[in-house]
């Protein structure tokens, strides 16, 4: 998550935190209230979180970036996202007993992307993005059928890409990724 400074004005200032969807997939936060993310949203909200797979290794592994606006969940509804952030991090224990815990939601205005080899680049609104849902083979996509691809097919993978594409010779190929519309692969060529 990147947000502006507030010990630093005028600069953003980025880390790695845990963050759950919410019914609409924007995110949620718990914050400690010494949390720097959390001082800093509470002088202005405007903030992004980079999403990158667990495999990502850099820019061509297509991280997302959401930008919008974080603020203070109502206390009506910090039970109901308490929920949702334990069911995607159970060993978050802690939120149920701390009570310095701040519960955040950002909306999301725009969605970045980034991907490919050559970086290609992306975005959407916020409206695009709500209606969409998650690719159902992405799940595991990326590490089971990429895994079993490259372990035990790798001269089929090759075979496929000489088909696709004949005058590129490939004498390795390794899939990155596999959804619905696409799988991606890493080639060396001799």
């Amino acid at each position: 998550m990147s947000t502006n400074l507030k010990a630093n004005p005028g600069f953003p200032g980025g880390s790695v935190v845990g963050f759950a969807p919410d019914d609409k997939r924007w995110p949620l936060f718990a914050f400690l209230g010494m949390s720097s993310h959390k001082q800093d949203i509470l002088l202005g909200p405007r903030c992004s979180l980079t999403i990158v797979s667990k495999d990502f290794k850099g820019a061509a592994d297509g991280p997302a970036n959401l930008m919008g606006k974080a603020t203070l969940l109502p206390q009506d509804e910090i039970e109901e996202a308490e929920a949702v952030y334990l069911k995607k991090h159970p060993a978050a224990f802690w939120v149920q007993f701390i009570s310095d815990c701040n519960w955040l939601h950002m909306a999301i205005e725009d969605v970045r992307f980034v991907g490919g080899e050559i970086a290609w680049a992306s975005s959407i609104t916020a409206e695009e993005y709500i209606p969409t849902k998650p690719d159902p083979i992405s799940e595991f996509g990326g590490h089971i059928i990429a895994a079993h691809m490259n372990n035990d097919h790798m001269e089929s993978i090759i075979a496929m890409i000489a088909h696709q594409s004949p005058s590129l010779y490939v004498d390795e190929a390794i899939i990155t990724s596999v959804d619905s519309s696409a799988c991606t692969s890493r080639l060396h060529t001799g």
